[in-house]
């Protein structure tokens, strides 16, 4: 009778070690998925120096960032635009959103913005009646890049 309860005890160790081992591999999976969560919400918002101040806006607010030598322009949602010292290489490199979307020497746009593509005069049409031009690319990159 000892031995079936050795027996017993011995089984139920070993299922409630399987179940530790599922709980702990399904604990680190969440707190991976939680990690990038965390990261890519720090990740929505950046300072833009503006007029002697940092103005906090939000990736989603951006329409287009135009390029313009040395400077970049910021066109917002709410119709305000902000010019910054920095390339446009620059903000390309520094918010490396997936939304952002470099179709052009001259400009990052928000792929969430957009309204049409004209592929005759290679142009893209963006909310707030804003357009940007793309780089000669075959259709299927461009759909490619604007697709993702």
């Amino acid at each position: 009778m000892n031995s079936a309860k050795i027996i017993n005890i011995s089984s139920s160790e070993a299922l409630l070690q399987v179940e530790v081992n599922h709980l702990r591999h399904k604990l680190s999976s969440e707190q991976s998925i939680l990690s990038k969560l965390l990261i890519q919400q720090s990740l929505e918002y950046i300072m833009v120096y503006n007029s002697g101040d940092y103005r906090r806006v939000s990736v989603f607010e951006i329409i287009v960032i135009k390029s313009n030598s040395n400077y970049s322009t910021f066109y917002l949602d709410d119709g305000s635009k902000i010019l910054t010292s920095k390339t446009l290489k620059y903000w390309e490199v520094s918010l490396n959103h997936p939304d952002l979307v470099r179709v052009h020497d001259s400009s990052l746009i928000n792929r969430s913005k957009i309204k049409s593509v004209n592929v005759g005069n290679s142009e893209i049409t963006l909310t707030a009646n804003l357009t940007s031009k793309y780089s000669r690319m075959p259709k299927s990159e461009l759909l490619k890049k604007l697709n993702r």
